[in-house]
């Protein structure tokens, strides 16, 4: 019994890590979900960057740093006030969001919208980094605090 419990924790763990949707339980090809699993790995892989003066950074850490440091300089400014617009004003691109998208977009999210997305997860599905499957908000019923 523990034995049959531990070896489906181990298909979901992997099924999550391959990201495969569409196989069902008793589909059990742990082999192919370790090819997936790496196949992904490889292509989400990043071997280096290049730095501001041109070195080719490899190193994790420096990865991490430079990342960081990219990011903070983006998101943050120091004596400089630039609005996106002014980036981007001058290239010829054309309105791609209607006005009334817009406010559909910028709308608040509404309890109905977030409990019709958690319902609509897949039960084997990890939304996030936290790793908690579709099942494990279904079984404890967290979507019903959201109403209608």
């Amino acid at each position: 019994m523990e034995l049959n419990r531990q070896w489906e924790a181990g298909e979901i763990y992997w099924q999550q890590k391959s990201r495969v949707r569409w196989l069902k339980k008793g589909d059990t090809n742990t082999s192919y979900f370790h090819t997936v699993m790496r196949t992904r790995r490889k292509r989400n892989f990043v071997a280096g960057l290049r730095g501001d003066i041109g070195e080719w950074i490899t190193k994790e850490t420096g990865k991490a740093d430079m990342a960081c440091s990219f990011y903070h300089n983006l998101f943050t400014s120091e004596n400089q006030v630039w609005n996106m617009g002014d980036r981007v004003g001058d290239l010829p691109i054309a309105q791609s969001i209607a006005p009334e998208m817009n406010v559909s977009l910028t709308a608040e999210v509404l309890p109905c919208e977030v409990r019709k997305t958690v319902l609509s997860m897949g039960s084997k599905q990890a939304p996030g980094s936290d790793e908690f499957t579709g099942k494990f908000f279904n079984l404890l019923g967290y979507w019903w605090q959201f109403g209608d």
